[in-house]
């Protein structure tokens, strides 16, 4: 048992690298990814991901983001994970 622990916790920790939300407290309702690997685009989907520059994120002039920080994924695993991010229960986020 102690082993998975600490192999869960490396995994966690993995996530978080990854993707900073994870064991932030905060949640996401949306996927964040497509099935190529190009970044959702979506106002709310901006948002909820990046909470700390609030309105920022998006142009107010036409609803385009002004974050550079999302780039296209390419690797399998990364993309297979972004997409059900969004289903994780916020429980298991913190656990």
């Amino acid at each position: 048992m102690r082993r998975e622990r600490a192999q869960y916790a490396v995994l966690k920790e993995e996530c978080h690298q990854l993707f900073p939300i994870v064991r932030s407290g905060r949640f996401i309702t949306a996927p964040v990814i497509t099935e190529d690997g190009d970044p959702i685009q979506d106002p709310i989907v901006l948002l909820e991901a990046n909470p700390d520059k609030g309105l920022a994120t998006v142009s107010q002039e036409n609803a385009t983001p002004c974050s550079s920080t999302m780039v296209k994924e390419v690797d399998k695993k990364i993309i297979e994970w972004k997409l059900t991010l969004h289903q994780i229960v916020e429980e298991d986020l913190l656990w």
